[in-house]
């Protein structure tokens, strides 16, 4: 299994919801609204897919996202980090977090 890391775009919000409605419960999810921030806006909130390819496919299995204080742009903060349960304990989430915090540092 290969773990892909980009940047989310818009056509990741389907995948990101599903993500979010599987890892966590109703009262802690994201709104759709906040996802879709995350997922296409850049400037304060980054938000980063993690593709994994098996074999020819591949699937969307986990979302993470960071944000830049707005008060103080020398701080910043993972904000949210998920993987589909079927794909947990292969790394994703640990790779998730590690591309974050490199981006991280190179922006504060």
């Amino acid at each position: 299994m290969e773990i892909i890391i980009r940047e989310s775009i818009q056509k990741d919000l389907p995948s990101v919801n599903h993500i979010e409605n599987k890892c966590f419960p109703k009262e802690l999810r994201y709104g759709d609204q906040l996802l879709k921030y995350l997922v296409i806006q850049r400037g304060l909130y980054f938000g980063f897919s993690a593709i994994v390819k098996q074999k020819s496919k591949e699937l969307l299995a986990g979302f993470g996202a960071y944000e830049i204080d707005l008060d103080d742009s020398s701080v910043g903060r993972i904000i949210t980090i998920a993987v589909l349960p079927k794909y947990q304990k292969n790394g994703i989430g640990s790779t998730l977090l590690k591309s974050m915090e490199r981006e991280l540092f190179e922006q504060v």
